[in-house]
């Protein structure tokens, strides 16, 4: 969901197969209208498009995704009308069988827009980000996977922004398993640097092995949530950082986070000084909704 000067936009996709992109759009954050029957939205020759993250911006609204083995980016000035973006240079979107490209995430600010997720190509998946002035022309930064880690391939799932820097975080794969990834960006994306190891829970001395399932921006930096542990036994480890390039973890513990089952936080906002989640927690008996407090860390 994003919000701007002419309302609310949120976007997803049904449980239709293939899934179709959902696109909503409100004045008032109460009564909302479908704008996913655009001709921007429509199925082209590369395949159906999936809509995964939004934001609002200098320029507008823009939505992003994926339509086949390509990226896709959508713009909207006003939430009334769309356009589809564009590759700044040659297939900076465009992808094919085998080498796919896809946007997870996006953001904007002063800078304009700067989108996450990732390519492939013969080595593997590559953490990728896209930037853009105004939503219509993109341009690709491959960044570079982690070296002495032992990291074969890597992409990008969620972005945040806090004035000019930009904090990015993703998986990445080793022989021993999924671990955490993150980049940061003091200059509105121009720029991206690896951030430092995880301190604390979960990370002490290395890359953790964590599997980051929410971002955003606080009024003291950043913080994040991720799982720790397999599938249908994993608990919820917070993590936070003041300039998106040291984090620590720590484990919250406590019904919905910690325990029996599975238990995710798949939202975060910081709002009046606390920092608010949301989430599920799965057991074989039971799938409650989780909703989390704290003071902004």
């Amino acid at each position: 969901m994003a919000a701007g000067k002419d309302g609310w936009l949120a976007v997803g996709y049904d449980q239709a197969a293939p899934r179709r992109p959902l696109v909503v759009t409100s004045a008032d954050g109460a009564t909302w209208q479908a704008a996913d029957s655009a001709a921007a939205f429509r199925p082209t020759r590369s395949g159906i498009p999936a809509t995964n993250a939004a934001a609002a911006g200098p320029a507008g609204y823009v939505v992003v995704g994926t339509e086949g083995a390509s990226a896709a980016a959508w713009t909207s000035p006003d939430l009334k009308e769309w356009e589809r973006g564009t590759s700044a240079g040659q297939r900076e979107l465009e992808g094919r069988p085998g080498a796919a490209r896809w946007m997870l995430d996006v953001v904007g600010g002063s800078f304009g827009y700067v989108a996450v997720g990732g390519s492939r190509d013969a080595k593997g998946n590559h953490p990728s980000v896209w930037s853009s002035s105004d939503g219509r022309k993109w341009t690709l930064q491959q960044l570079p996977l982690p070296t002495g880690t032992g990291v074969t391939e890597a992409h990008l799932t969620h972005v945040a922004v806090r004035g000019n820097t930009l904090a990015a975080a993703g998986i990445a794969a080793t022989p021993q398993g999924l671990v955490w990834l993150a980049y940061v960006s003091a200059d509105g994306g121009k720029t991206w640097r690896q951030a430092s190891g995880l301190s604390g829970a979960g990370g002490a001395g290395g890359t953790a092995k964590l599997t980051v399932t929410a971002l955003t921006a606080t009024p003291k930096g950043f913080a994040a949530t991720c799982a720790s542990g397999t599938a249908g036994a994993a608990d919820v480890v917070s993590l936070t950082s003041a300039d998106g390039a040291s984090w620590t973890a720590a484990t919250p513990g406590g019904t919905g986070l910690g325990g029996d089952g599975d238990q995710r936080v798949t939202g975060l906002a910081a709002f009046k000084g606390t920092l608010l989640g949301v989430g599920r927690s799965t057991d074989a008996n039971d799938d409650q909704p989780v909703l989390w407090t704290r003071p902004v860390p």
